[in-house]
């Protein structure tokens, strides 16, 4: 707004040669430059609800509110695709971490699918991680289903939970939670981790990646470790 203001008083205060107008009022052209400010934001936003799309780069964390009052926290690298009808609410997570806070205000289904796996839950909080084909699921408050895209499973998750599908089968427990939240926080938790475990999670939040070369370091276990990215 300062630099449209100084632009328009030069142009009031300089002669202008042949025909070209002049700009004698500011007022007006702050008023055709605010109303061109929020003509290309209600552009921006309408295109991005609409297309339902939302997503981080690397090292990158977002908050979105989806168009029914769902919450979303993303967290690096991560992508959605929100797609709304009168009979559903579907997002699908195509990458990366996403932490879902759903209302239980609107009366069509919620559901998350993240590889071939469907989280399904009316008012709830829980997390949803996708690396490739493999999926984990913490339900942090409420409940929510988990099974198969095609309905071949089906299994039921409360608070504490967490269930972890991949081609290795799926499996279902209660763990720490600290560590598998503490990315809200800005934070990294290494429990009994290997050296390799904790460096992957680590290249996550930044483009410049750390390596071991040591296969013997690789494998030691770090404990009760806190790391802020």
């Amino acid at each position: 707004v300062t630099e449209v203001w100084e632009l328009a008083g030069a142009a009031w205060s300089e002669p202008v040669a042949g025909p070209s107008p002049v700009l004698r009022n500011r007022r007006a052209v702050l008023a055709g430059a605010g109303s061109l400010a929020v003509a290309a934001i209600g552009v921006t936003l309408w295109q991005s609800a609409e297309a339902g799309v939302f997503e981080t780069g690397v090292g990158e964390q977002k908050h979105a509110v989806l168009s029914d009052g769902t919450q979303v926290f993303l967290d690096t690298d991560t992508r959605i695709h929100a797609s709304y009808d009168s009979a559903s609410r579907v997002v699908a997570l195509e990458r990366g971490r996403c932490n879902f806070h759903v209302l239980g205000s609107d009366s069509r289904s919620f559901a998350v699918d993240a590889s071939g796996e469907r989280i399904v839950a009316a008012r709830a909080t829980f997390d949803v991680r996708r690396d490739g084909d493999e999926v984990c699921v913490v339900l942090t408050q409420g409940s929510a289903g988990i099974g198969a895209k095609n309905g071949a499973w089906q299994e039921s998750l409360k608070s504490g939970d967490r269930l972890v599908s991949g081609r290795g089968g799926r499996r279902k427990d209660r763990p720490n939670l600290v560590p598998l939240l503490a990315w809200q926080t800005g934070q990294v938790v290494f429990d009994n981790d290997t050296v390799a475990g904790a460096i992957r999670e680590m290249n996550r939040y930044s483009v410049l990646k750390l390596a071991v070369e040591d296969t013997d370091i690789a494998q030691m276990r770090i404990r009760d470790r806190k790391s802020t990215r």
